[in-house]
């Protein structure tokens, strides 16, 4: 878990582990591959869930979360169906009219469905009712028994309590 005093903070690291920004010097490696120069095969294996969503307005959650397997080369679509269960979700509703909560649960779904091995996810139980928030927590420790790296930034200490092993807090100190 990465505790931050500004948002900021989250974004640029997920930003450098996602291969969306190059650093400035040095390398940013998952699993031994190089984030910047090999980013479409860590955002095939990584799951990740950025803190604020924007999602095609004209698809049905359905339709998205073929659309993320599909780029995935994912053949079997039964976990992202058994997550959609777990969560007690029906992705057949178009992306616009559903709340905050349902595309929460949306992307929680695309971030899990691939059984990535690690998982960058920020803020994850926003705009989930606690029943759905404790589903989460569940799913983040049976993640964590199959020895996943998960990498979870919140601000909810409860969550963090429940789910991590380890606490990192980055402050950033201004003049």
């Amino acid at each position: 878990m990465i505790y931050g005093t500004f948002q900021k903070t989250m974004e640029w690291v997920k930003g450098h582990l996602m291969g969306f920004s190059k650093p400035q010097s040095g390398i940013v490696c998952i699993e031994g591959m190089k984030c910047w120069s090999e980013q479409k095969q860590i955002q095939k294996k990584v799951g990740y869930l950025p803190g604020e969503i924007a999602f095609p307005d004209d698809m049905t959650g359905t339709a998205y979360l073929r659309l993320i397997a599909k780029m995935r080369g994912m053949q079997d679509f039964s976990y992202a169906e058994s997550l959609l269960d777990r969560f007690e979700m029906n992705p057949d509703i178009r992306l616009r009219k559903m709340s905050k909560g349902m595309k929460q649960k949306i992307g929680i779904v695309s971030a899990f469905m691939h059984n990535p091995e690690v998982l960058l996810l920020d803020e994850p139980s926003s705009g989930l009712d606690p029943l759905m928030q404790n589903v989460f927590i569940e799913l983040i420790r049976e993640e964590k028994k199959k020895g996943k790296t998960i990498l979870l930034s919140s601000h909810i200490f409860d969550e963090v309590e429940k789910t991590c092993d380890r606490v990192g807090m980055i402050l950033l100190l201004h003049p």
